[in-house]
């Protein structure tokens, strides 16, 4: 998704492997200087050409708005086009989530 086709305020990517997907998304809300700092040496390190000004947050584009009042857009879109329901999340895997965060933590 992007701002007057012209920045990038939400990036998605996609994983497949046998028998599994994963599709996701990184909305950016604010800090977008944070996210140019973070890609500039990627994009160089990778040889790549690219453009910071292409980066941007939706904070860049609505004054004010918050990571709460995004959530709640997006629910609210969601709401018009689907039933949500809320539903626990089963022990097992709350338990699972425990034992392997870990493994996927930068510290």
């Amino acid at each position: 998704m992007n701002a007057r086709g012209a920045t990038k305020l939400v990036g998605t990517g996609q994983r497949l492997i046998a028998g599994a997907a994963h599709r996701g998304a990184v909305i950016v809300v604010s800090d977008s200087a944070g996210v140019r700092d973070a890609l500039i040496p990627v994009y160089e390190a990778l040889g790549l050409d690219w453009d910071p000004a292409t980066a941007g947050s939706i904070e860049d584009e609505v004054t004010g708005i918050t990571v709460q009042g995004v959530e709640d857009s997006i629910f609210a879109r969601l709401g018009e086009l689907y039933e949500l329901r809320e539903m626990p999340v089963a022990p097992e895997t709350l338990t699972l989530a425990d034992r392997l965060e870990s493994d996927h933590s930068v510290e």
